[in-house]
């Protein structure tokens, strides 16, 4: 799937954030700068997360960081976090979300 691009600037549609007021206030310093308007929604990754994931998502987190055996702060290796997480955090609750797969599959 390709994005909607206006010169090497590539957009999506929404885009989540675990710093969402420090982002979004950034973010919208960035665009102003550029003269460029963003074609993106930036919201809390509170809204894409069950609350079943924000129960574990700090224990999760923590054993993810844990296994890097890394504490970088650079925007790279911070997004893997998050995205790493999320998966994790997803993956984990999937039971609870659909709870008669685990048995229809014979698990």
């Amino acid at each position: 799937m390709s994005l909607p691009c206006a010169g090497e600037v590539c957009f999506a549609i929404f885009a989540y954030s675990d710093g969402w007021l420090v982002d979004k206030t950034w973010l919208d310093q960035l665009y102003f700068a550029a003269r460029i308007p963003s074609a993106f929604s930036l919201s809390a990754l509170e809204m894409i997360l069950s609350e079943s994931q924000m129960e574990i998502w700090h224990a999760t987190k923590d054993d993810l960081l844990r296994e890097l055996g890394q504490h970088r702060h650079r925007a790279s290796f911070d997004a893997y976090v998050v995205q790493e997480t999320w998966q994790r955090t997803w993956s984990a609750t999937s039971a609870q979300r659909h709870p008669g797969a685990m048995r229809k599959f014979g698990r």
